[in-house]
This record gives C-alpha cells, sequence and structure tokens, in this order.
C-alpha cells in the first residue's frame, strides 16, 4: 500500500527582535553625565559597581560622534581580553587592536610602534586599542593622536615604569579618565600618586559604597569567624614567648565572603572573593 504524500501550509516567519537598550544604574548614569562636561579626571566606584559598563557607553558616545580613536588600558593580559570582550559586545563600529604580548585572540595584535602606526593610518573610521599598561609606552612610541583613553585600575598607572606614559597620555589626548575602586595617593614628591592634579586631575565622580549596597547595585561583605579549637592560655603563651617556641598558628580563622554583583558590566554574573585573615 502506497502513502500518500503529505500536504500542508508552511507558514515562514521573518521576525525582528530589537535590542533593548542597556539600562544603566543611577550612579553610572550620573558619571556619564559628569564625563560629558569633563575632559579628564579620576572616576571612583566601589568593586562590582560597573566601571567598564561606564566606560563601554562613554565610548559608544563617543563613536557615534564621528570616526574616534580610543584607548582602554588594562593592568593584566587577562583582564585586557575581559575588558575587549565586554567592549565589543556593545560597540559593533570600531575596528580593534591589541597592543600586548598574547596572540591568541581574533585582532590584529601588535607591540611594534611602526606596525601600530601604520594600521591606525590605513584604518578608517573608529578605532578601539585594547593594551596593558607594560605595553602602553609602545602606543606612545607610535605617536598616534588618541581621542579618548581609558584606564582601568587606574591605581596601578603610578607605578614607576608605567608613569611616564601615562603622564604622556595625560598631556597628549583629547579626553582621558582614571577608573579605579581604590585611588592610591602619595605624601611625598619622591613617589607618584593619583593626587598629582597635573597628570590625575580632580575625582570628576566618587559614588561611597554603602550608597550602591542600599540600592542593590553590590552586596554587602559578611564575616564569619570560624573557631579553630585551639584555647589561648595566657600564662603559658607567655612563658613559650620567653622560651623562644611561641606558636605562631593561628587561633581564630576569619573568612570574609565579598558577594560582587557585576550585573551592570557583564550581564548578570555573580563573583564572591574569599579571602582568610589569621588571629
Amino acid at each position: 500500500m502506497t502513502q500518500r504524500p503529505l500536504l500542508g501550509v508552511f507558514l515562514v516567519y521573518n521576525i525582528s527582535i530589537a535590542m533593548t537598550p542597556m539600562q544603566l544604574r543611577p550612579h553610572q548614569s550620573e558619571s556619564l553625565d559628569v564625563m560629558s562636561q569633563v575632559d579628564k579626571g579620576i572616576i571612583v566606584v566601589p568593586t562590582g559597581g560597573g566601571k567598564t559598563l561606564i566606560a563601554i557607553m562613554d565610548a559608544k558616545r563617543q563613536f557615534e560622534s564621528g570616526d574616534k580613536t580610543i584607548v582602554v588600558v588594562a593592568p593584566r593580559l587577562m583582564l585586557a581580553r575581559q575588558l575587549s570582550a565586554e567592549f565589543t559586545e556593545h560597540i559593533m563600529d570600531a575596528s580593534v587592536m591589541h597592543v600586548h604580548s598574547g596572540n591568541d585572540l581574533p585582532y590584529f595584535t601588535t607591540t611594534k610602534p611602526n606596525e601600530i602606526y601604520s594600521w591606525c593610518y590605513h584604518t578608517g573610521g573608529n578605532k578601539l586599542i585594547v593594551t596593558t599598561y607594560h605595553s602602553l609606552h609602545r602606543i606612545q612610541e607610535a605617536g598616534i593622536v588618541v581621542d579618548s583613553i581609558y584606564f582601568d585600575e587606574a591605581h596601578n598607572s603610578v607605578k614607576k615604569n608605567f608613569f611616564d606614559s601615562t603622564r604622556h597620555f595625560s598631556n597628549t589626548s583629547n579626553r582621558c579618565y582614571f577608573f579605579t575602586a581604590t585611588p592610591k595617593y602619595s605624601s611625598t614628591y619622591k613617589k607618584h600618586g593619583m593626587n598629582d592634579t597635573s597628570v590625575y586631575g580632580q575625582i570628576i565622580y566618587n559614588v561611597p559604597a554603602p550608597r550602591l549596597i542600599s540600592n542593590g547595585s553590590i552586596l554587602p561583605p559578611k564575616l564569619n569567624a570560624i573557631n579553630s579549637g585551639y584555647f589561648r592560655e595566657k600564662g603559658k603563651e607567655e612563658e613559650e614567648r620567653a622560651r623562644g617556641r611561641h606558636r605562631s598558628s593561628s587561633i581564630v580563622l576569619v573568612v570574609v565572603i565579598c558577594p560582587c554583583v557585576c550585573q551592570a558590566a557583564v550581564g548578570g554574573c555573580t563573583s564572591k572573593t574569599a579571602f582568610s585573615l589569621a588571629r
């Protein structure tokens, strides 16, 4: 018995899905408003507060206004890769180059000043350059014009090996911003610090951690003390110390769990960092 062919109507739908704009938290919008008015300065946001998204949204705004060259500086290769992934997730209208020693990325990567200059010269449109503090001086040696530069974890920039290139771009780029949760200052002229306003400018935005905790942007840390089972005997301990046999083992183990909600920066990931302190 032969089967009759199936008859039917096939409907093909062409569905257009509109991208929902990224919802910024109040402190991120406030920071962007300040950046639209001030060309240089320090932006202090606690860890997990979405500093990266602030830089991304500012870069998007700059790229929309015309052909721009923007540099993003990371303290380590791993963070350079991470920043590149986050920027390119939101920015589609820029060519990307990496300037560091890594070579496992789908972008042109080099540390040679002549190749950096050549890439910038022959690449039209918007350009996004991702680098590290260790390799930033290569971009300086290339002599390219930088419209905006974002220093991530900017407290690293005060290190002796990084400060000269930091100062160069602070003076030569059209816009320069230093993002950090922990500004590093110096009380002596012999050491560099972020209180050097000729390089870093002023703190143009600073949001306190309690505000971000209260509105749910970040979670408060939790402190748990775990008894180690060792009982402290004051007289015996003094006797052992006198004999040079003082115990150096922990008495109480303090574990600090710091939940960090990064949904503003990387779309909903939650990370936890634990620190063990001996007391």
